[in-house]
């Protein structure tokens, strides 16, 4: 019986997927799975990987630090109607502020029935290439930012998890 049990765990344990972690953003309803194996970063380590004068308040990553996605509602108005003009402002100031920017993709895109701005860049840190999805969309009269971010040549390993992670964040309605 015992070896019977062994058996089963085993084959239970090959079987079924690797379970996302869900994260959420404290007192906004905000939620999304991160991929299996990420973890909170701590506001020390926040610090180090981030070092601007605003470096986001909640950050996910992987095992090694790699690859984060950063999340935050800032305190900047970003009316849905004001979407198009504000992807021209956000290109715009990437390109004179980003070292190393070369683009991938830039546009306003449809995520779980809402507007949001898509940047897809390369941007150089200290001689590192980093691939960035930023996704910016307006969250009860302010800006929600999520930042996907990969050393670039773990990204094409990473991507898909990525990806699929973009695709269960929820808002709560009429936010």
């Amino acid at each position: 019986m015992k070896n019977i049990l062994l058996v089963i765990f085993a084959a239970l344990t090959v079987a079924l997927p690797a379970m996302a972690k869900p994260y959420s953003l404290p007192g906004t309803g905000i939620h999304f799975d991160a991929p299996e194996g990420f973890t909170a970063m701590t506001a020390k380590e926040i610090a180090v990987k981030f070092p601007v004068a605003n470096p986001p308040a909640t950050v996910v990553a992987n095992k090694a630090r790699t690859v984060t996605i950063a999340y935050e509602v800032r305190p900047q108005a970003l009316p849905v109607e004001m979407l198009e003009t504000a992807l021209g402002a956000f290109e715009k100031a990437f390109e004179q502020s980003v070292p190393g920017l070369e683009w991938k993709a830039r546009k306003v895109i449809a995520l779980q029935d809402r507007k949001w701005i898509q940047l897809e860049f390369i941007s150089n840190r200290d001689g590192v290439d980093i691939y960035n999805i930023m996704l910016i969309t307006p969250f009860d009269q302010k800006m929600l930012a999520f930042n996907f971010n990969s050393i670039r040549h773990e990204f094409s390993k990473i991507e898909p998890a990525l990806r699929k992670s973009m695709q269960t964040i929820v808002l709560p309605e009429n936010k």
